[in-house]
């Protein structure tokens, strides 16, 4: 996506200056769970949810918070439509990574950059589903006394 190139620069130029000691987003567990996100895809999210905060300061104020809403509301859709082709979680993901970086390798710096961008949409939940207050690991717990 041509739109999400100024934002890949900016992760990619300050991702590496950004400090490792910055508090992490909580992404709640339940949520990578209920999306059955495992192994190298649940890491890669994690580690991309250290550097989201420059994904907030990017969009942040004026007319950067309509072009985020606006890059929001087109990874949601591409979301959904994907979600109807493909049912694994990883293929998901890997339909989501190309539309951040398109079908052309990239460079390592810029690839870890999209998994910054896709670690804000997925906390932000306009990518994979929210599990329902009711759900757990163990399957649907009843709010029933």
């Amino acid at each position: 996506m041509d739109d999400l190139a100024p934002l890949l620069q900016h992760l990619k130029e300050l991702r590496a200056e950004a400090d490792p000691l910055m508090e992490l987003p909580q992404v709640r567990e339940e949520k990578l769970d209920f999306n059955q996100l495992r192994g190298e895809s649940r890491d890669a999210l994690l580690r991309g949810m250290r550097h989201t905060p420059l994904v907030e300061a990017f969009y942040a104020g004026g007319i950067r918070t309509l072009e985020h809403d606006e890059v929001a509301r087109g990874f949601r859709i591409f979301y959904e439509q994907v979600r109807q082709e493909y049912r694994d979680p990883d293929d998901v993901l890997w339909q989501l990574e190309m539309y951040v970086l398109g079908n052309e390798r990239q460079r390592p710096q810029v690839h870890r950059a999209a998994w910054v961008v896709l670690a804000h949409f997925f906390f932000r939940c306009d990518i994979f589903e929210a599990p329902p207050n009711d759900w757990s690991p163990a399957g649907l717990v009843s709010t029933q006394p």
